[in-house]
């Protein structure tokens, strides 16, 4: 207990987080939260980019096709970022009540489910075009940090990947956070 009045003492020094992360908020988990701002704004940014490379011929897929190919990666990120975390992280709950898969306000993704998700999807989308899989994922890679880049943004907003306790003069104090014993 010493270890965390001590840590708390120290906090005074240390920027607090205490960033809204709704932009938008009507009340009862309802509203525009930053982190869906980030995914839209990666996916229109990763359109945007895969539109240029089309119209310059270097996708095997038209301009016009773009946004359908926006529309699958968007759909495999999702469901298999939430599957990833329903089934990685939160197994007990959606097997006492499997409906909390459907229940997103609730939060929960998992990159890696919406890593696994995405390649599902980009698969989908070239077999059923007769496209190279390889050369869609490849596309799918180089723009994908960019919405990474904005989901990380997303979790500092909204006090989420805090990392270990330190105390070097930058640090961020995340008062949500769990204490860790040191």
């Amino acid at each position: 207990m010493a270890t965390s009045v001590n840590s708390l003492i120290l906090a005074h020094h240390y920027w607090v987080d205490r960033l809204n992360p709704w932009l938008v908020h009507f009340g009862n988990g309802f509203g525009v939260r930053w982190y869906g701002l980030a995914y839209l704004a990666g996916l229109l940014l990763a359109g945007w980019i895969l539109a240029l490379w089309a119209r310059r011929g270097k996708l095997p897929i038209s301009e016009t096709e773009v946004a359908s190919f926006i529309l699958y990666a968007a759909l495999g990120v999702m469901i298999g970022g939430r599957l990833g975390y329903c089934l990685l992280y939160n197994p007990h709950e959606v097997a006492h009540r499997p409906p909390e898969i459907l229940e997103v306000w609730h939060g929960g993704m998992a990159s890696h489910g919406g890593m696994a998700g995405l390649i599902v999807a980009v698969w989908v989308f070239a077999r059923r075009r007769g496209l190279n899989t390889l050369s869609l994922l490849d596309a799918a890679a180089a723009t994908g940090p960019l919405g990474i880049a904005l989901g990380r943004i997303a979790n500092f907003v909204n006090g989420e990947l805090w990392g270990r306790p330190t105390r070097v003069p930058w640090a961020v104090v995340f008062p949500d956070a769990p204490l860790v014993d040191r």
